[in-house]
């Protein structure tokens, strides 16, 4: 007999005890990643288009050639403006599209959904529904697609983004 059994009243298994603390494990890790996601200034478009803990589908939907690219664009390994701001410490204000007058914001959302220099690719790669009236359900909604076709094509969006850089 074990001692906890008897400090217990609930008798206890030692899996069940155990399977409760694994899952007391994740718990602390999932807030704790929720609130690093939250607080990180590195994350603006990651949180945008990432809700839950888990592998995400176009990992196993495209093929490498297409995943590397739109990994980097996700996890802000890229050279657009917000990015390169971030590095040389400019002020969220100035990190604006170089192509734009209206001196928007230079980042992700901007380049995929607004930029006037990104505007034949984006006509040419993404469905109507994506285009018209963009906002971030809409981002999340596409880059949590699970269609290879629309994947490839946000991705081939994503190559054109970043030959721009």
């Amino acid at each position: 007999t074990h001692l906890f059994e008897y400090t217990n009243p609930t008798h206890k298994s030692f899996g069940q005890i155990k399977n409760l603390i694994k899952l007391r494990i994740k718990d602390q890790y999932l807030q704790s990643w929720h609130e690093n996601i939250q607080s990180s200034s590195k994350s603006r478009f990651y949180r945008i288009i990432k809700g839950e803990f888990e592998i995400e589908p176009y990992i196993d939907i495209l093929p490498t050639k297409y995943r590397i690219p739109l990994t980097r664009l996700r996890l802000s390994s890229h050279r657009l403006p917000i990015e390169t701001g971030r590095w040389n410490n400019t002020q969220l204000a100035y990190r604006s599209c170089p192509f734009c007058t209206d001196k928007s914001l230079g980042d992700e959302f901007h380049y995929i959904f607004e930029c006037e220099n990104t505007k034949a690719e984006r006509y040419t790669l993404l469905s109507k529904y994506f285009r018209r009236h963009p906002n971030t359900f809409k981002a999340n909604h596409l880059f949590n697609s699970r269609k290879k076709s629309v994947l490839i094509n946000l991705t081939k969006l994503t190559i054109s983004i970043d030959k721009l850089f």
